[in-house]
């Protein structure tokens, strides 16, 4: 499979997720509970493909570890001030409110968490502003995992054809956190007196951001790819930045406010990191797989050379040890000099004897 029918195929997954996402009231009652674990393993999960894949990438390939922990460091600060002035929050999902959406008959099941939806609706937590920030964050989210993909097969000499799961823990990232955003989006939208059914078309349009942005990014990484080499580094460092912010100052804390479940919550958070991590190690097998070949090319270029190191001590014209030869052909004058002078020796020391 090619990159980029690679590319395409994440696409269509993130865009399905996003609009399922929306519809999710619809078939799926999480609870209070549910969303709250569901949010604790997305936040292990996003907290460990930050660390281990993006990150673990970013760092051997970037013109320095100072330059790549900057590019992190101002992905955290983008994403922080990005919630900060068009402020949502995950633990605000109207869930009782999308109940009555749905004409369930069930809008007060949840007065807890109906009751703060209110007020965002008319304040700070304004659909238009929730809107504008998460499509930053999808167009950062497309940017990592055209950065994801642009690592595992770009470099590859096979045109990457075996690197098939290059970026899969990204995706499963982006797939994960993607129906919670758009959950959000209608909501809201939803909220502040939309009908249901332009709310989802709404979620529509915003579905589509992120596959836009994952199109345009790939489109610049493989563009500059071979003649910028820093580029790709530098995104995932970037994105690394602002999947850590998104767990460890959105996801994680609203876990942490709620004190029930404490055991339950942490296993989910322990589940989704060790998910981040066994999906590195399957990663990892696939790219190694895909770059032996790249290896054995590598070495095999390297074969001739250490054979043209043995015949250099009869050549002296190889350039690559020209010390080395150098001194070899010292070494060989002054044998054939004692040489000579041997022969020579033997030359002259009969004529004597011959004129006697």
């Amino acid at each position: 499979m090619s990159p980029t029918t690679l590319i395409l195929l994440y696409c269509l997954a993130i865009l399905g997720a996003s609009l399922l996402g929306g519809l999710l009231p619809l078939f799926l009652r999480l609870g209070h509970t549910g969303t709250q674990v569901m949010m604790s393993a997305v936040a292990g999960f996003m907290l460990g493909v930050a660390v281990l894949h993006m990150l673990g990438h970013a760092l051997p390939e970037a013109s320095s570890t100072q330059a790549a922990l900057l590019w992190l460091l101002g992905g955290f600060l983008m994403m922080f001030f990005t919630e900060r002035f068009f402020a949502w929050h995950h633990h605000d999902l109207p869930g009782g409110h999308m109940h009555a959406a749905g004409e369930t008959g069930h809008g007060h099941e949840h007065d807890e968490r109906a009751a703060p939806v209110a007020a965002p609706a008319k304040g700070r937590m304004h659909w238009a502003g929730a809107l504008v920030g998460m499509s930053i964050h999808s167009l950062v989210s497309g940017i990592a995992l055209a950065a994801a993909v642009a690592a595992g097969t770009l470099g590859d000499p096979g045109g990457g054809e075996a690197g098939g799961l290059a970026g899969l823990a990204v995706l499963l990232a982006i797939l994960g956190h993607k129906p919670l955003d758009a959950l959000t989006v209608v909501g809201l939208a939803h909220a502040s007196g939309i009908r249901l059914r332009r709310a989802h078309l709404l979620n529509a349009g915003f579905a589509l951001v992120e596959p836009l942005g994952v199109l345009a990014a790939w489109w610049g990484l493989t563009a500059f790819f071979h003649s910028h080499p820093g580029v790709t580094p530098a995104a995932l460092a970037f994105s690394a930045g602002t999947f850590l912010c998104i767990a460890l100052s959105d996801l994680l804390p609203e876990v942490q406010f709620h004190k029930h479940d404490r055991l339950k919550l942490s296993f989910a958070l322990l589940l989704g990191l060790s998910a981040a991590w066994g999906i590195g190690l399957l990663e990892g097998d696939h790219h190694h797989h895909g770059h032996a070949g790249h290896g054995a090319a590598a070495n095999h270029a390297d074969h001739p050379h250490e054979d043209g190191h043995a015949h250099r001590d009869g050549h002296a014209h190889h350039d690559g040890h020209g010390e080395h030869d150098h001194h070899g052909d010292h070494a060989h004058r002054g044998e054939a000099q004692r040489g000579s002078g041997d022969h020579a020796g033997h030359a002259h020391g009969p004529a004597p004897r011959a004129g006697e």
